[in-house]
């Protein structure tokens, strides 16, 4: 798998107003080239983006929502207790669901027949730098930099670590008695 992928994961956060296609939208799946968890290169970008997300969900849920939604957002969005889904795209590529829970996080599902195992690596490896560039930008100490303009209100918020605790159970779980796919959400037509 590519170690750099060439593109922003800014560019998938389009709202897509359309049907999605039926069948399992999968963080994970097996394929010929990706048959087991344990040894897929995604498993470690996934954990990485999870690890990235830890304690600032609230703050990354209201930056995508103000790229989607394209208005300023002043506050910082609490993640469901329900699953909340947003269908987001790139041009060219079939859309994917971005999920917001609580419990499990901020997640990316890809349909299993039209995504290839090269494409959601790539997506997840974007995610995940995205991730981690909003983390650092919130633990400089530059106030003037706009992605901090709440950060005053967001150290006031308690941990939510549950996202990543919920990913260490499932990858342990996983790796340990196996998995045909992880993290899969269903859409019927």
């Amino acid at each position: 798998m590519s170690e750099e992928p060439s593109h922003d994961f800014e560019a998938y956060l389009n709202d897509f107003q359309g049907d999605l296609a039926s069948g399992n939208y999968s963080m994970w799946w097996t394929t010929p080239e990706d048959p087991k968890f344990s040894d897929s290169p995604l498993r470690k970008i996934i954990h990485e983006s999870f690890e990235a997300l830890d304690g600032i969900e609230p703050f990354v849920a209201m930056l995508i929502l103000e790229k989607l939604k394209k208005e300023q957002i002043d506050s910082l969005i609490e993640l469901p207790e329900e699953l909340g889904t947003e269908y987001i795209y790139k041009a060219g590529l079939p859309p994917l669901i971005l999920s917001l829970n609580r419990e499990k996080s901020i997640r990316l599902h890809f349909n299993e027949h039209l995504f290839s195992a090269q494409q959601r690596y790539e997506i997840y490896f974007s995610f995940c730098d995205y991730l981690k560039l909003i983390k650092r930008a919130t633990n400089r100490e530059n106030k003037k930099t706009p992605i901090q303009r709440l950060q005053r209100v967001f150290q006031k918020i308690p941990a939510q670590d549950k996202g990543l605790n919920w990913w260490k159970t499932v990858d342990q779980l996983s790796t340990r008695y196996g998995a045909e796919r992880i993290g899969s959400i269903s859409i019927d037509s």
